[in-house]
């Protein structure tokens, strides 16, 4: 799930008086759609997927710093297969 699909599911099962926070936004509705999200995500397929994309998208790029540390560059076959070289 993309990160605007995950978005445009929570502005859907958000309550009433709880917006997704911005950096202006007051800390009263931080701490509420906080709360919120803790009863919201343990039982939401939708959230857990989100979070297995979002793993799997840092865990590709920790292993792409690792490659450019070691001064490996990332190739892209003719095949479109990726190796380091």
């Amino acid at each position: 799930m993309t990160k605007q699909e995950w978005q445009e599911h929570i502005d859907r099962c958000l309550p009433p008086g709880i917006k997704r926070p911005s950096n202006k936004e007051d800390k009263d509705n931080l701490e509420r759609y906080r709360a919120w999200m803790k009863s919201h995500q343990p039982t939401c397929s939708q959230c857990a997927a989100r979070k297995r994309t979002y793993n799997q998208v840092e865990n590709a790029r920790m292993k792409r710093d690792v490659y450019k540390i070691l001064g490996l560059k990332r190739v892209v076959g003719a095949l479109g297969g990726v190796y380091y070289e």
